[in-house]
């Protein structure tokens, strides 16, 4: 093996070697780029926090998704175009754009910004109350700790009888008059 041969196969090596990192590092960037979509695209933030600037939009009627997308990040409404065209896809809002005049606030997130495009009024947000009581429809957070709501228990007790006793239900005889 002379020289050459030897000064040869060392810089394939070395060219092999830096082509593992540079690909090493490619993978780890495009992983790192397409988990930051990922989370921006799950997360809808806003650009700003609250209460951030108003921006007044025109949309045309000719105006698509994607244009009208285009615009929001041109104005500072939006992070990235193609992340709020993927957002509005997934989103629950399948009415089109209405065109007009809208005053847009950095503040809003994807979500937010269709419901004023697409002339949705908000819904006033329901308060969860936990699983309802099969026997009282009220929430079972409601009854207490004692299990009981105002006149019964959860097993149908009323407190009138020794514990153990079953109360016959009382039956009311219909007479027609309206319980007069």
């Amino acid at each position: 093996m002379n020289i050459r041969q030897l000064a040869l196969s060392f810089a394939s090596f070395v060219i092999r070697i830096a082509l593992v990192v540079i690909i090493v590092f490619a993978i780890i960037r495009i992983g790192k780029q397409a988990y930051d979509f990922g989370y921006m695209l799950f997360t809808k933030e806003s650009v700003d926090e609250p209460p951030g600037r108003d921006i007044v939009v025109t949309v045309g009627p000719e105006d698509g998704t994607v244009d009208i997308a285009r615009m929001l990040e041109e104005k500072g409404l939006t992070v990235d175009w193609k992340l709020f065209v993927l957002q509005s896809k997934l989103s629950d809002h399948d009415d089109p754009v209405v065109p007009g005049t809208y005053t847009l606030n950095t503040s809003m997130n994807a979500d937010a910004m269709l419901m004023v495009l697409e002339n949705i009024e908000a819904e006033e947000p329901v308060e969860d109350m936990g699983e309802a009581d099969e026997l009282t429809e009220q929430p079972i957070n409601e009854l207490g700790s004692s299990g009981k709501d105002e006149n019964f228990d959860i097993y149908g007790y009323n407190g009138e009888g020794t514990e153990g006793e079953v109360i016959e239900p009382e039956i009311v005889e219909d007479t027609g008059d309206g319980g007069q």
